[in-house]
């Protein structure tokens, strides 16, 4: 008797989409060709997104390194107030982004 394809003990696998069969043998991922597949159009989107990411952190980084010397020279705060303003700036931005997260 030859063993099945995939398991050592000969036994088939229940089927992946029986619910009601599933043991411990079930695959948590199922290998096939179409789960692999990526088409252009995911890749163009993940190229995109990745794009926007660096440009929205190198925006938050000059930000955030002008915005000290900004809130001195220019608004004329006294000295504790614009690292404040810089640490406040900071704070909410991050807070702004767990809030994306969790919002998409």
């Amino acid at each position: 008797m030859a063993a099945k394809k995939g398991n050592i003990d000969g036994k088939a696998p229940p089927d992946v989409h029986d619910k009601l069969n599933a043991t411990e043998e079930t695959p948590l991922i199922i290998n096939s060709e179409r789960n692999r597949k990526v088409n252009k159009k995911q890749i163009v989107l993940c190229v995109f997104i990745l794009v926007t990411e660096l440009c929205e952190r190198l925006t938050f980084y000059g930000v955030a390194a002008n915005l000290v010397p900004y809130c001195g020279d220019v608004l004329k705060l006294p000295t504790p107030v614009p690292s404040q303003v810089a640490l406040a700036f900071s704070g909410k931005m991050f807070s702004i982004s767990l809030f994306d997260m969790w919002l998409s």
